[in-house]
C-alpha cells in the first residue's frame, strides 16, 4: 500500500488533465504520496453533498443547484476565500505536511492566485512548492530535482520536530 513515511501532500493549481500529468506523477515517482487535492476537475466534485432543508421538490432543487454552484473554488472569482478555507481544511482532514501547486504556463489565474495561497499556508506553517510548466516532457529533470529537493525539506522539518 505503500510507505507509511512517505512525505504526504495536497495538489493544487491548475487542473492536470490528460496527457498533463507529469508534475503529480513526478511527485509519487519522487516518493511522496499525494493524499489529496484541490482542483476543480478532481475530488472536490465529490465533497460537501447535497443537503436539502425539506423533503419537497421545491426544496430539493435549490439544493442541488447550491451544491453544483457555489463550492466552485477556480480562481477566477474575485474574492474568493472558500478556496484558501478549503485547502486548509483538506491539510488538517489528511494530515499534509506540504502542497505542491502547479500553474501551467499561460494560466494567468492560477499564476496570480499562487501567491494568496502560499501566504495562507505559511501562515499554518505549511510549506508548497510552486511550480510553473507546460505540457511537454523536457523539464523533467528539473521538475524532479525542485520535487525532490522540496521532499528533503519536509523529511527535514519531521526531524526537527
Amino acid at each position: 500500500m505503500g510507505n507509511k513515511r512517505a512525505p504526504r501532500v495536497l495538489f493544487t493549481g491548475s487542473p492536470p488533465i490528460f496527457p498533463g500529468l507529469k508534475l503529480p506523477l513526478h511527485v509519487e515517482q519522487a516518493g511522496a504520496v499525494i493524499v489529496a487535492d484541490e482542483v476543480c476537475s478532481s475530488s472536490r466534485l465529490l465533497y460537501d453533498t447535497v443537503v436539502p432543508g425539506e423533503g419537497s421538490l421545491y426544496d430539493m432543487i435549490p439544493a442541488i443547484a447550491d451544491r453544483v454552484l457555489k463550492p466552485c473554488t477556480c480562481p477566477f472569482f474575485v474574492s474568493n476565500p472558500e478556496r484558501k478555507r478549503r485547502l486548509m481544511e483538506l491539510t488538517r482532514r489528511f494530515a499534509v505536511e506540504g502542497v505542491v501547486y502547479q500553474a501551467f504556463s499561460g494560466c494567468h489565474l492560477y499564476e496570480m492566485e499562487q501567491r494568496g495561497i502560499a501566504s495562507a499556508l505559511a501562515k499554518e506553517g505549511i510549506p508548497m512548492l510552486y511550480i510553473e510548466t507546460d505540457y511537454s516532457p523536457r523539464d523533467t529533470g528539473q521538475l524532479l530535482t525542485r520535487i525532490e529537493a522540496f521532499l528533503d525539506y519536509i523529511r527535514s522539518r519531521r526531524r526537527e520536530s
